[in-house]
């Protein structure tokens, strides 16, 4: 069985230039760099999360995922 949720910020400065969408794509990588060490025990536990850009902001996905 797998859970989702998920939460969307928007924001119209994201993607408004070049220079906005790289500053974007960066704030995602650092994030996800430093957010690594954190969050490697949630997913032994099979609770992930995946942060993405988005034309309109970004993105944050969590899954969990449960065997029967």
């Amino acid at each position: 069985m797998l859970f989702l949720s998920s939460i969307v910020f928007f924001s119209p400065v994201a993607s408004s230039s070049p220079l906005n969408a790289n500053l974007t794509w960066m704030f995602i990588r650092l994030f996800n760099d430093t957010f690594a060490e954190y969050s490697y025990d949630a997913e032994l536990t099979k609770l992930t999360y995946d942060l993405n850009t988005a034309h309109y902001g970004f993105l944050v996905l969590f899954s969990l995922s449960i065997n029967q």
